[in-house]
């Protein structure tokens, strides 16, 4: 009888481990032979965003453009989800992946602010998606040096 489990376990864990090698390869050759860009909004139509949602994803898509004209991007890092959340602090958004997935938080609080604040707080945390640093502070100088070049392009 173990021996049964243990071959179903094994089968079971294999299976799953080639259909999540098949979807990150099949998403990496789709990007490269620009049939896909992963990106999202979540919740469009939240109250949060203060009717930018759209505007917030069509910046997102040149910031995407322009990252690999200057060819400073990093397919790593789609799928991207981009949300808006009211967050307690004085925090203007974050950034963070999470199973093979990147997240841009924008906060609620600043959605209210113009369209150019709204754009220098997504490409400052698109920055960050390009050069994720696990721990530690993700304002290094190979980080700034990225988001001066970014900044300086876009606006």
């Amino acid at each position: 009888m173990k021996i049964r489990q243990l071959l179903f376990f094994l089968l079971f864990v294999s299976s799953i481990a080639t259909a999540t090698t098949v979807s990150v390869w099949g998403r990496y050759v789709s990007w490269k032979l620009g049939i896909i860009e992963d990106i999202s909004i979540e919740e469009p139509a939240n109250p949060l965003w203060s009717g930018k949602s759209e505007r917030v994803l069509s910046q997102a898509k040149k910031f995407i453009e322009l990252s690999k004209k200057i060819e400073i991007f990093k397919d790593a890092i789609f799928p991207l989800k981009i949300q808006v959340k009211s967050l307690s602090d004085d925090t203007k958004g974050k950034a963070h992946h999470a199973w093979h997935q990147s997240y841009i938080t924008m906060n609620s609080q600043f959605m209210i602010a113009d369209d150019e604040t709204v754009d220098h707080i997504l490409l400052h945390e698109f920055t960050h998606i390009i050069h994720w640093i696990p721990e530690g502070s993700g304002h290094t100088k190979e980080w700034a040096k990225t988001c001066d070049i970014l900044f300086k392009e876009m606006f």
